[in-house]
Order: structure tokens, then sequence, then C-alpha cells
């Protein structure tokens, strides 16, 4: 369990600029995690962890990107059914609310959950002491 930067793209919403922007970093040799994508009719919001949140941030930016970053908590569950249950019901009985998700499944039998919460701290600690 960890704190991860997340970054939050708006780009335009046609084909092609999310392309343009995974192209981008896959030039600048910057790996790419975890990735969300959401339609808001015009623009897209693309919520992306990456290796290199810096240098993406400064590629990003300087492409006219507006990027934005904030904090997620990068959690490591089984890969599993009922992992997710698990997870939810320990915040829940902790009181921390879940604004959103999104997952990464790598081959290894563990996948890693980002977690948007309304206070990390309390997460942290509701999930240090049921582990």
């Amino acid at each position: 369990m960890r704190v991860e930067r997340q970054l939050s793209l708006i780009i335009d919403n046609r084909p092609g600029v999310l392309a343009k922007v995974c192209g981008d970093l896959a030039q600048a040799k910057i790996d790419i995690r975890a990735i969300n994508v959401e339609n808001l009719v015009d623009h897209s919001a693309v919520r992306v962890i990456v290796d290199d949140p810096d240098k993406a941030t400064h590629l990003l930016g300087a492409a006219g990107v507006l990027v934005f970053e904030n904090e997620v908590l990068a959690i490591s569950v089984d890969n599993k059914p009922g992992s997710l249950v698990a997870l939810a019901r320990r915040l829940g009985t902790a009181r921390v609310n879940i604004d959103y998700m999104y997952g990464s499944t790598p081959d290894r039998g563990k996948a890693t959950i980002y977690l948007r919460v309304n206070n990390p701290k309390r997460a942290l600690d509701a999930l240090k002491r049921t582990r």
C-alpha cells in the first residue's frame, strides 16, 4: 500500500488525441502503469499513473495539455473474486468514502487498485489495521 502521484489530463474528445498523448509519453520513454479515460462531452478527463510524473507533467504541459496532479492510494490486492468487497467494506467501516477507483492487473496474480478517497490518512490507518 502506497501513495501515488496521479496526473489528470483534460484533452479534446476527438479521434487521435489520446493516441497523440500516449505517443508523446512513449517517445519520452515514460511508462503508463494505469489509465482511466472519462468522456466529458467535448473533452475527456484522463487519469494516469506513470513512472516519471515530473517528466510527464513537463512534457504534456509544454504540449498544451492541461495537467492536474493529486494523490491516490495504490493498494495491492489478490486478483480474485471478493477482493474489492473486502477492501470496500474496510473503508466503509472506517467511514472513508471512495470518490473513484480504477485498477491495473499485471500477470502476477496481484492487482493494483488506485483509489481517490475523502480521507487518505483514515483510509491508510484502516487498511493497515486489518492486514
